[in-house]
């Protein structure tokens, strides 16, 4: 019990800390994290019904498109894109650490704040315009659009192009200000010893490489699916049409592949920050790497089986 209210108060000094930008963008990363965790759990279980259960899968594409759902899109979207740029930015301050300082922190949040404003209004926009089209319009009577998805279905290749110029762009951006004086990046050590290899250290570089591939799939997979064509669009049969382009299939089990793992390594350390001790942690672990393979192999054999009609 004392243990329990031990992280418990831990917990909540975690939260209640006033370590301002830097704390908050912890905070943020962390929220915005597993709210992605949620939703890819919810969206890997109900897209494997493609495979065993069609019905099911069209009642649930249905209520991507009612007015609560597409409400929640404006978080949803909001946590994609500040979880990428702000892991983006963990990756660069990662890699060359020379670069920055703590009175770099400051401009760096709110860096990052912009970016993903400037990068969720596009998001917002179509998402406000699917509001109006099915939800507004008709509730006022008027004669409404949306009777074909934004982009044509030949179109959305123009995806594979748009996300990595943003990217380059925001990596640049990203980079741009921190501490280049050559007196700061002369006192960097040129060697630094490497730890031994444990689980450790191969999920930081896990969560590093995973984290900047992700930007490019997840981006393509939102961009192609919820914006430039829209829940309103989706069914079997442009699932079916999406996974036999070998690109679009590729992108997606790739995000199946990575996300996933991603998501629940993101899990164990969050609980592990909060449950101590060797024997919990390893429970915490097991847990884990239970539920990611149980949630990849249930993506997995939907998409290799194919959608049945």
């Amino acid at each position: 019990m004392a243990a329990t209210a031990s992280r418990f108060s831990g917990f909540v000094e975690g939260v209640l800390y006033r370590g301002r930008e830097g704390h908050w963008a912890f905070i943020f990363h962390r929220v915005s994290g597993l709210a992605i965790l949620l939703f890819l759990s919810i969206h890997v279980v109900d897209t494997s019904w493609v495979a065993y259960w069609p019905a099911g899968y069209e009642e649930a594409i249905g209520l991507y498109g009612s007015l609560p759902f597409l409400i929640s899109e404006y978080f949803l979207f909001a946590a994609i894109v500040y979880h990428a740029i702000n892991g983006l930015s963990i990756i660069i301050k990662d890699t060359f650490p020379s670069w920055w300082d703590k009175h770099l922190q400051a401009n760096s949040f709110w860096k990052v704040i912009a970016l993903s404003a400037l990068c969720w209004l596009p998001a917002a926009y179509f998402v406000t315009v699917n509001i109006y089209n099915y939800h507004l319009c008709p509730a006022m009577g008027g004669t409404c659009g949306g009777a074909e998805p934004p982009v044509p279905f030949e179109g959305l290749s123009l995806a594979y192009l748009i996300v990595p110029v943003v990217s380059i762009l925001l990596v640049a951006v990203l980079a741009y200000g921190g501490t280049f004086s050559p007196s700061t990046v002369a006192k960097a050590p040129r060697y630094v010893s490497v730890p031994g290899r444990n689980l450790e250290t191969w999920l930081w570089l896990f969560m590093r490489w995973s984290g900047g591939i992700l930007i490019l799939l997840v981006w393509i997979h939102v961009l192609t699916n919820a914006l430039l064509t829209g829940a309103h669009h989706i069914d079997l049969g442009y699932v079916a049409a999406r996974w036999t382009q070998p690109l679009s299939f590729g992108s997606t089990f790739g995000i199946l592949m990575l996300a996933v793992l991603h998501g629940f390594s993101g899990l164990r350390a969050v609980l592990t920050d909060y449950i101590t001790g060797a024997a919990a942690n390893r429970v915490v672990t097991v847990v884990t790497v239970l539920a990611w393979l149980a949630l990849t192999g249930l993506g997995a054999y939907a998409m290799l089986a194919g959608v049945q009609s």
